[in-house]
C-alpha cells in the first residue's frame, strides 16, 4: 500500500502488473469476489472505495489472503 494518493488508474495499473496485463485486471475487477460479499472490485472502484481494492491488491502483493 501507499503513501501517495491512491487514483484508480494507478490502483489498476498496479493489479496489471501482478496478474498478467490489462485484459486479466480487468476479469478481476468485473469478477464478483468473495471478501465483497459477492460484489465486484469495480463496484468498489466505482463507488470512491478505493482502498478497500488497494487492501486486496496488496494482500496479492505479499502473498496474504486477501
Amino acid at each position: 500500500m501507499s503513501n501517495k494518493t491512491l487514483t484508480p488508474t494507478d490502483l489498476i495499473e498496479r493489479l496489471a502488473e501482478l496478474i498478467g496485463g490489462a485484459d486479466n485486471a480487468q476479469r478481476w475487477l468485473d469478477t464478483p469476489h468473495p471478501f465483497l460479499s459477492g460484489r465486484t472490485p469495480q463496484s468498489y472502484i466505482d463507488e470512491g472505495k478505493l482502498e478497500v481494492i488497494d487492501y486486496i491488491v496488496h494482500c496479492i502483493e505479499v502473498g496474504q489472503p486477501g
